[in-house]
């Protein structure tokens, strides 16, 4: 089902439709990312109405490695490994994920199998959104998803150049903020 307000579509999936209670902290975390930070207050309404919570476990895997699952992920609260194993049989961490931090924004675009295992390294709650979901509302409104594509595209670049990179067995239960 779609509805145009203000020259913006919102589709909205069957059976949900968005949720207040939390909306305003969910466009606050959303307004706080690089994908989605120049986005317009409806549409950051939009989107948050769209996610959801999930709560993770330590040691819990997100995702691995070759996974279809292709949503985005924003940490409220823990820290989550990117890793992927070495030839060494040794594990390659390459970024450490902090409350506020995203990960997962490819997958939301392109679609593509997972190319990192996701790994909580401590309990927490994540905020997921899912492509299956944003897509529509992306399809629907070109300017916005012009915005996200830019932004993504330029947050890769500068997403790689603050990871932090080291072989580990057993990496470090928390590694020092930026």
């Amino acid at each position: 089902m779609a509805t145009t307000t203000r020259s913006t579509t919102i589709v909205r999936p069957p059976g949900r439709g968005p949720s207040t209670a939390t909306n305003l902290d969910r466009m606050a975390l959303l307004r706080a990312t690089e994908i989605f930070g120049g986005l317009e207050d409806r549409d950051l309404a939009t989107l948050a109405a769209y996610s959801r919570v999930r709560r993770m476990r330590k040691g819990e895997v997100i995702y691995r490695k070759g996974d279809r699952d292709a949503s985005m992920v924003v940490v409220l609260a823990g820290l989550v490994k990117i890793s992927v194993p070495s030839a060494l049989e040794r594990e390659v961490v390459l970024n450490v994920i902090h409350d506020g931090e995203v990960f997962g924004e490819i997958a939301l675009i392109d679609g593509r199998p997972r190319s990192a295992d996701a790994t909580a390294m401590t309990g927490g709650d994540l905020l997921v959104l899912d492509r299956r979901v944003v897509l529509p509302f992306l399809r629907a409104n070109a300017d916005v998803a012009i915005v996200c594509w830019r932004r993504c595209a330029g947050g890769s670049g500068a997403q790689a150049s603050r990871s932090r990179t080291c072989v580990s067995s057993t990496p470090p239960a928390a590694w020092p903020r930026r």
